[in-house]
């Protein structure tokens, strides 16, 4: 109510414009802590049900949801990701992809392209959805436990956790049965 009267009374008008997006929220102290009580009363979630801070919480609590039913609809880890969005199982019809931007702060630059290739797979080819979530965030924070990326599938995938290991030993075993390189002699 003072900035409301403040206002008024100077005839602030960018602080005049303000004042219908203001809320006056009541919290038990005026610490750090009082912030959590003030974004769970009514009239602040209202203001934020269309932010990006809830659409976010919304999906990794959708995402969570999922991964304890255990229908093979949520995946998470690099490899297993990049299984589901190989089988297009990230695309139309409800599947996102959740990624941190940490991922895409990486110093090593093959490390971004990655993740970047990935996206616009998601998103262009497949037609999914792709959101970037801040490591900085509570979400974003959820996500890095992990491995900073994950995804709701459209359709469930069974077993990917065990092909990824089943790949990477595959691969390891055919590596043994190859033949030998032929070597060339050279004179000198």
């Amino acid at each position: 109510s003072y900035i409301k009267s403040t206002a008024i009374s100077t005839a602030n008008k960018p602080l005049q414009a303000l004042l219908p997006s203001m809320i006056v929220a009541h919290s038990a102290s005026g610490h750090l802590h009082s912030l959590t009580e003030v974004l769970a009363s009514p009239g602040v979630l209202a203001k934020l049900s269309n932010t990006k801070y809830a659409r976010e919480t919304a999906l990794m609590d959708k995402f969570y949801e999922l991964l304890r039913k255990d229908d093979g609809r949520a995946w998470y880890g690099p490899k297993e990701v990049e299984k589901a969005v190989a089988k297009g199982a990230v695309g139309r019809g409800g599947g996102v992809l959740l990624i941190s931007n940490a991922l895409f702060r990486s110093q090593d630059v093959s490390t971004r392209r990655r993740w970047v290739r990935l996206v616009d797979q998601v998103r262009d080819a497949e037609g999914g959805e792709v959101r970037v979530f801040s490591s900085e965030h509570e979400s974003g924070k959820r996500l890095e436990g992990l491995g900073n990326i994950a995804a709701i599938l459209t359709f469930p995938l069974e077993d990917l956790d065990d092909e990824a290991a089943e790949g990477e030993n595959g691969q390891d075993h055919l590596d043994e049965l190859a033949p030998p390189a032929e070597q060339e002699e050279i004179e000198i």
